[in-house]
């Protein structure tokens, strides 16, 4: 991100941008109930809600970038594959490790996650959904968490401010639950600590996205076991 000690980093911009992001995701509430009683499609809730999501978080990017540009070079990433590699493995394991679904897995319980689409509604709403979660969701929001919220809070304020800040927002923006909202803090610090490492906002994508495919691949795994 541009360093220019002129900037003005401000708290307001952040708000905004989640201001952004939750109109968004009323106006596309309503756009996708109209699509879903017009159409006669059979599509899961859970597409929506995904796309919702991603597409909230997506317009949030976009209005903190066009106020804070970013300089992108991809010789940058070249010279550094072996550390976004090896920081986005170590990361993405230690959250993968920390989030696995225990409770539901070796607990024999319902799943009820509410990206889940069961296997009878379709193997190519599973893929648009994994598709979504796996490899799209991660990038953006990186960019949005780490390349935009927490380089404000951090040159706002200071480097602390920018981790505990990330995190709260982070965690609020992914689960209600007390319990759930520890684990995805402790997740966020994670993912930043890695970014702050190298420097590379590809390496927490990397470890995001490892996080989110162990997460699908288990619950699915589960779910396939206990149908047959």
């Amino acid at each position: 991100m541009t360093t220019n000690k002129n900037q003005t980093w401000s708290v307001w911009h952040i708000v905004n941008a989640l201001i952004v992001a939750l109109l968004f995701s009323f106006f596309f509430y309503i756009f996708s109930l109209a699509i879903r009683q017009s159409v006669n499609i059979d599509i899961p809730k859970q597409i929506f809600i995904a796309i919702s999501s991603t597409g909230s978080t997506l317009c949030a990017t976009f209005y903190l970038l066009k106020k804070y540009p970013t300089n992108y070079s991809l010789n940058k990433i070249k010279t550094n594959i072996k550390n976004i590699l090896k920081w986005g493995a170590i990361g993405g394991i230690t959250i993968s490790i920390i989030q696995f679904p225990y409770t539901t897995i070796l607990g024999g319980k319902e799943i009820k996650a509410k990206l889940f689409i069961p296997s009878h509604e379709g193997i190519e709403h599973i893929t648009i959904l994994l598709v979504l979660s796996v490899i799209i969701t991660p990038i953006i929001e990186e960019l949005f968490f780490r390349l935009c919220v927490y380089k404000i809070l951090k040159n706002r304020f200071n480097i602390r401010v920018g981790y505990i800040g990330t995190a709260l927002i982070f965690s609020v923006m992914h689960t209600a639950s007390f319990f759930q909202a520890f684990l995805f803090i402790v997740s966020s610090i994670i993912l930043t600590y890695i970014y702050e490492k190298t420097g590379l906002i590809e390496t927490s994508m990397l470890a995001h996205s490892i996080w989110n495919t162990v997460w699908f691949l288990s619950v699915y795994a589960y779910h396939i076991s206990s149908t047959i």
